[in-house]
């Protein structure tokens, strides 16, 4: 018989292993990057269940943390399941070239290291992206199938840069915290946190006395944003009564209601913006009535926001370039994009299906952009060519293109986004057009697709009363200089008789061979200071010249010079200025004299 003799050990019960802990949710908040007005401002945080195996989480609470005290707090209580293709998608889209992208936030997917695709891939991980944003937008058609949510939230700025802690002063830098409070199936609840920091700047520069004086009476100057983009045009959980546009591809999350983005601007000390959601992304005619009633219900005494559209149209004749935007529609389509500014109804371009904006074999979504002008102007609107010396939606149409001596294309956005250009880009391209004796006014627009941030606003100044009528009729006779800081107007004298930016000066038919201008520049430059230069262009000529620079500047003033003008063609003058490290500029419309 066998015995077994334990001796000296212990029967303990084998233990279960541990439970796994949840990864972690991905938070991305989206808030104004510069506060000039520290008023409450609307910001979002998006948060995505970042598990890739069925594990689903529940958001608790969302509260934004500056200085130690909680400024902000919103209950969600939201269930979200885990779905691993939204963050290939978000990494995707983050890994394209930003001048494709327009995003202006830092990478939340993909390491920020991580290489922007380049050349075939570009296009080949565009079209792939667009196809799995169409599988998830017939998911997501299903309530509770989204893996994210989208959090509104008001923050208090006026907490944020607390008056007499320092905060409250111009170059400031305030930490905002994003604390997410979720649980896995575990049922412990942590909490995750993102940071976004925010500065405050000086208020914008009010007209100095030389201008009041010149001007002949009070004097205030409105600067405002031409092209923005609001929840109505998002992929992904577009605010109604508009449908997600999968059109819009690139635009997963982080739009804004125009009601939200108003109180944005006025952070930035901005009193009007135009609402341009792509034509692709709005259906019907009963889609833009809602818009343009979200639009006014918006609108007040002090702020205004404007009905508009950016309008994709087709190129027409000779192409100079090409561009990343017509190839993604397979060679089908070489298109553009422009804003139908002070329109009364939709114009059509497209629609929100997966690449909407492209012709087919056998289909043509968008109209010429020949048609598309015609068709604002019939409206009593005013078109505005959108970043065209861009790689992508590019405008390459330059011989086609007439002006307002035509009754064509308005204006051009010299500004688009956050970088700035020189002479070069955007800007070349206008003046490129000028030369080729294109009458044609310059603006900006910010192209924001989610918060809005500081960029080289319209800056309009008004002798009257503030409201949609003066200010139309303001920028529509150019009455604008583009600027992210620095205050510029141009004023032109020939004897007794002056013109303002934007005014056209009709040359007599006779005239000597040659004038004296004497050009004024009104600035408040600030405590950066800057350099003044005017530029005299001459139709047919391949350049404009520096006529005249400043020399280094301080404060506010005027800057005088002579110029000669030659009467024999049409030509015009323009101001611009820029600090000492180029980082605040701003471009004067011109004055234009025109045989």
């Amino acid at each position: 018989m066998r015995f077994l003799v334990l001796v000296g050990v212990a029967l303990v019960a084998p233990s279960l292993p541990a439970a796994p802990i949840p990864p972690e949710p991905v938070v991305v908040p989206l808030v104004v990057d510069v506060v000039r007005r520290p008023v409450d401002t609307w910001s979002q945080v998006l948060v995505y269940n970042g598990a890739q195996r069925g594990e689903t989480i529940e958001v608790r609470d969302v509260r934004v943390i500056a200085d130690g005290s909680v400024v902000a707090h919103a209950r969600v209580d939201r269930s979200l399941p885990a779905d691993p293709r939204y963050a290939e998608l978000a990494a995707t889209l983050e890994r394209l070239p930003e001048e494709i992208t327009e995003r202006h936030r830092p990478r939340a997917f993909v390491p920020h290291d991580a290489p922007v695709f380049e050349g075939d891939e570009v296009l080949d991980r565009w079209r792939g992206a667009a196809l799995l944003l169409d599988d998830l937008r017939r998911d997501y058609r299903t309530p509770g199938r989204e893996p994210f949510v989208q959090v509104d939230l008001k923050v208090p700025m006026g907490r944020v840069f607390a008056a007499g802690s320092g905060a409250a002063e111009a170059g400031a830098r305030a930490e905002l915290l994003f604390e997410v409070v979720w649980r896995g199936s575990d049922g412990v609840e942590r909490t995750t946190t993102a940071r976004a920091e925010v500065r405050r700047l000086a208020d914008r520069p009010a007209a100095p006395p030389e201008l009041v004086a010149e001007a002949g009476g009070a004097l205030t100057i409105h600067a405002g944003d031409l092209h923005v983009h609001s929840c109505h045009g998002e992929a992904l959980g577009a605010c109604p009564p508009s449908d997600n546009c999968a059109a819009e591809s690139l635009q997963l999350f982080g739009s804004f209601t125009l009601d939200q983005l108003r109180s944005q601007y006025e952070a930035l000390a901005v009193d009007w913006f135009t609402a341009t959601d792509h034509s692709y992304c709005i259906n019907d005619d009963a889609e833009f009535a809602a818009i343009a009633a979200e639009a006014a219900a918006a609108s007040d005494a002090s702020f205004l926001v404007l009905p508009d559209t950016e309008l994709s149209s087709d190129e027409v004749g000779p192409q100079q370039g090409g561009d990343l935007g017509d190839l993604i529609c397979f060679g089908l389509t070489e298109q553009n994009h422009m804003g139908a500014h002070d329109i009364t109804s939709r114009k059509p371009g497209g629609d929100d299906d997966l690449l909407g904006f492209c012709d087919g074999f056998f289909s043509d979504a968008l109209r010429r952009f020949t048609d598309n002008v015609a068709s604002i102007r019939a409206d009593g609107g005013y078109p505005v060519v959108h970043h065209p010396a861009a790689d992508s939606w590019g405008w390459n149409s330059f011989e086609q293109l007439t002006g307002i001596e035509a009754g064509g294309v308005h204006g051009v956005e010299i500004w688009n986004g956050a970088a700035r250009s020189g002479q070069e880009g955007n800007v070349g391209q206008w003046v490129d057009w000028l030369l080729a004796d294109r009458l044609l006014y310059a603006y900006s627009g910010s192209d924001t697709h989610d918060a809005a941030f500081d960029f080289g606003a319209n800056h309009v100044p008004l002798g009257g009363s503030f409201d949609a009528e003066s200010l139309t009729t303001a920028i529509r006779a150019g009455r604008v200089y583009v600027s992210n800081g620095p205050l510029l107007v141009l004023s032109a004298r020939v004897g007794p008789v002056r013109w303002w930016m934007g005014e056209i000066v009709a040359l007599p038919a006779d005239p000597p061979p040659t004038a004296t201008v004497e050009v004024r520049s009104f600035y408040d430059v600030g405590p950066d200071g800057g350099v003044i230069t005017v530029f005299r262009g001459r139709v047919g000529d391949g350049a404009e010249q520096a006529v005249c620079e400043s020399g280094p500047l301080a404060g506010s003033g005027v800057f005088s010079c002579e110029v000669t003008i030659e009467t024999d063609r049409s030509s015009h003058l323009r101001a611009y200025v820029e600090n000492a490290g180029r980082s605040r500029v701003a471009y004067t419309n011109p004055v234009f004299f025109r045989r």
